[in-house]
């Protein structure tokens, strides 16, 4: 309860986003869009036919880290 009245009033309004983020997977399959919020770094969903930001998503990876390169044969 403390907690929620907390964040609805010191919380990040994710005014500062990035462009939406499609990631592409093998085979031209693509994963559901995203945007990045530049002042906290939350990921939020990102509905492309409407142009709107969602709820937050969880975070795809840490901050500095990559994914390992994947040879394709």
């Amino acid at each position: 309860m403390i907690g929620t009245l907390m964040d609805l009033l010191f919380a990040c309004r994710h005014k500062h986003l990035t462009r939406p983020i499609t990631p592409v997977r093998k085979r031209g399959l693509s994963g559901a869009a995203y945007v990045a919020c530049l002042d906290c770094g939350k990921q939020l969903s990102y509905d492309t036919e409407n142009m709107k930001v969602g709820k937050p998503v969880p975070a795809r990876l840490h901050a500095g880290e990559c994914r390992p390169f994947e040879a394709q044969y």
